[in-house]
C-alpha cells in the first residue's frame, strides 16, 4: 500500500497565493506471489501446504479438489475442523492424511480490500501424496520364551504389500422428497449398495445429504443398514435445536457428508446462516434416548438403536444391500425438502504382488538373541528374526520401516518367561520294597550365582607357627530365603612343601571347615 499527498498551490493575479493538499491511497490487489509445493506424508502423518502473497487487507481461503490437479473434479472452500487447520492462513496443515487423500489437490484463494484481476489471487495447484504404512506382523503374537544359554523362542516378522483402498457408491439421484411438518409420519427413500468386495475390510461408511429447511434443528434422520440396525445420525441439530424458528429457505444441507470417521458435531452450527456445508467431517449424534421437550423422538418404524457406524456392519459384503434413509420433523411451522443422498462405503482390498523392502530393528535388547541356542546376544541390527529367552514378562516391538518412502509402522509380541525346573528334595532316593514313604517336596526356583574375590594380593604366611594368617571377604546380596545349592572355594597360592599347610573356612555363624 502507497500514500502519497499532493499538494496544489494556486496563484492570482495580485501575487496572493493559497493552496490544498489531497492524499491518494493505491492499495495492493491480492496476488500470490510464493507458490505452495507438492507434499509427500506417510499414512496418519500431518501434510502441510504454505502459500506466500501480498495485498491490502489480504485474507486466505484453501480449497481442496479431490479429483487432484489434472483439471477435473470441484474446487470446495475448507473449513477448520480435523484434518484440516489453518484455512485461513498462509499454511494449511492436513492432520492426520489418510490413503483416501493420495492425489488430492490444494489451492489457496486470496482476497482483500481490492478486487483481484486475472487471476493472480489463486495460487497453484498442489498434490497431496499419501504413502502407505508398512503392513507387518510377528510371528508368533505371544509365548513362552526359552531359557538363555539353553533354547529360545522364535520371533519372525514378515511385510505384506499394501492394501489396496476402493470404494462403492450409491446415490438416490433428484428425489425432491418433501417431509411432512411436526410429525413422526415421515418419509423414508432406499438406495441399494452392491460390489462391495468379499475380502474387503471396511475403512469408513458415509452419507451425504443435499436438503433444504426453513428450520433445520426441527429434524430427525435416521439410517437403516441391511442388517437392520438403525443409527440416529441428525437428532435435532445435536439436541439443541439449531437456529430461530422460521429461517429463510436456503438453510440446510448442501453436500453435508455424516460418517464414521466424522469428528464435528451438528451444534457446532450455532449462528446464521444454519447451513450444514461439504467440507466438514460431520459426526453423527447416536441419541438413541429422549431429547426433552418435543414429542416426536423417532420416525415412526425406525427406532435407532446403534451406537455407531460400526454396528451397521459386521465385515465387508454385509454393507451390501438396502440402505434406508428415514427422516421425519418434529416442529410446527417450517418444512423442508429431500432434494438426493449417497451411501458410500469405503474400503481395503489386501495388495497384490511382493511386499516392500523393510528394515527391522527390535526393542528392548535384553532377553533377545541372534541365535536359536541364545549364546549371541542382539544388539540392535536389521534382522527379520530373533531368539527370547527373556527372564521377565517382556513385551517385544519390532520398527519397520520403508527403505523407498521412509514410512515407519510397528508390531509387538508377549513374551512370558520360562521359570527353571523345578527341585525335587530329596533327590535321588534309594528304597526298598517295604520301607516307609518318604515325603518329596517340589520347589521352583531362579538359577542364582554370587562371586566375591580379593583381587590380587601378596599375604606371607609365618613359617612353622600355629598363630594363623586371616584373610575376610564379605559376602552380601544372597536373597532371603535362598537355597544353596553348592560352594566352591578357588585358592591361588605358591608354596615349595604344600604338605605343610593347614586351610580353615569360617562361615558368618562361626562354624568351621
Amino acid at each position: 500500500m502507497v500514500t502519497t499527498t499532493y499538494t496544489v498551490r494556486r496563484t492570482t493575479a495580485q501575487g496572493c497565493r493559497d493552496s490544498a493538499q489531497i492524499t491518494i491511497t493505491i492499495k495492493e490487489r491480492p496476488k500470490v506471489t510464493t507458490q505452495p509445493i507438492a507434499a509427500v506424508s506417510c499414512a496418519t502423518h500431518p501434510a502441510t501446504f504454505t502459500v506466500g502473497g501480498i495485498g491490502a487487507g489480504i485474507a486466505y481461503q484453501w480449497q481442496v479438489n479431490t479429483a487432484g490437479c489434472g483439471g477435473g473434479g470441484t474446487w470446495t472452500n475448507l473449513a477448520n475442523g480435523a484434518p484440516y487447520a489453518g484455512v485461513n492462513t498462509p499454511t494449511l496443515t492436513v492432520n492426520p492424511t489418510t490413503g483416501a487423500m493420495d492425489g488430492y489437490g490444494y489451492r489457496c484463494v486470496l482476497s482483500g480490500d481490492c478486487s483481484p484481476i486475472l487471476g493472480e489471487n489463486i495460487s497453484n495447484c498442489a498434490v497431496l501424496t499419501v504413502n502407505p504404512l508398512p503392513v507387518v506382523a510377528i510371528t508368533p503374537p505371544s509365548a513362552c520364551g526359552g531359557v538363555q544359554g539353553m533354547f529360545g523362542v522364535k520371533l519372525s516378522v514378515g511385510s505384506a504389500p499394501p492394501p489396496v483402498p476402493g470404494a462403492v457408491t450409491a446415490t438416490s439421484g433428484a428425489i425432491n422428497l418433501a417431509v411432512p411438518d411436526n410429525t413422526a409420519n415421515g418419509v423414508n427413500n432406499v438406495i441399494n449398495v452392491a460390489g462391495v468386495p468379499a475380502n474387503a475390510t471396511i475403512t469408513n461408511v458415509s452419507v451425504t445429504l443435499n436438503m433444504s429447511h426453513t428450520y433445520p434443528g426441527d429434524m430427525i434422520f435416521h439410517l437403516k443398514a441391511p442388517n437392520g440396525q438403525i443409527l440416529n445420525l441428525y437428532k435435532y441439530g445435536s439436541g439443541l435445536f439449531t437456529g430461530p424458528a422460521s429461517g429463510v429457505p436456503t438453510w440446510g444441507w448442501y453436500g453435508a457428508t455424516v460418517s464414521r470417521n466424522g469428528s464435528t458435531a451438528w451444534s457446532t452450527v450455532n449462528a446464521p446462516p444454519y447451513i450444514y456445508n461439504n467440507s466438514t467431517p460431520w459426526r453423527a449424534d447416536a441419541i438413541n434416548g429422549v431429547v426433552p421437550g418435543p414429542t416426536v423422538q423417532n420416525p415412526t418404524g425406525f427406532v435407532s438403536n446403534a451406537a455407531t457406524f460400526n454396528d451397521l456392519y459386521t465385515n465387508g459384503p454385509s454393507t451390501n444391500g438396502a440402505w434406508t434413509l428415514a427422516m421425519c420433523d418434529g416442529g410446527p411451522g417450517d418444512v423442508g425438502t429431500l432434494a438426493s443422498w449417497t451411501v458410500k462405503i469405503d474400503y481395503t482390498v489386501p495388495g497384490g504382488g511382493g511386499g516392500p523392502v523393510l528394515t527391522y530393528v527390535w526393542s528392548p535388547l535384553a532377553g533377545l538373541f541372534l541365535d536359536s541356542l541364545t549364546t549371541i546376544p542382539y544388539a540392535g541390527s536389521n534382522t527379520s528374526v530373533v531368539w527370547a529367552a527373556p527372564t521377565v514378562f517382556t513385551t517385544y516391538t519390532v520398527v519397520a520401516t520403508n527403505t523407498t518412502t521412509g514410512c515407519i509402522d510397528s508390531a509387538k509380541s508377549d513374551i512370558n518367561y520360562t521359570p527353571p525346573p523345578p527341585v525335587v528334595t530329596p533327590n535321588p532316593v534309594t528304597m526298598c520294597l517295604g520301607d516307609p514313604s518318604v515325603r518329596l517336596v517340589a520347589s521352583t526356583s531362579t538359577p542364582f550365582t554370587k562371586t566375591v574375590t580379593s583381587g590380587t594380593i601378596s599375604v606371607p604366611i609365618p613359617d612353622e607357627t600355629a598363630n594363623p594368617t586371616l584373610q575376610n571377604l564379605s559376602v552380601s546380596g544372597i536373597p532371603a530365603g535362598a537355597i544353596v545349592t553348592s560352594m566352591v572355594v578357588t585358592l591361588n597360592m605358591p608354596h615349595t612343601y604344600p604338605a605343610d599347610m593347614v586351610f580353615n573356612l569360617k562361615a558368618p555363624l562361626m562354624e568351621q571347615y
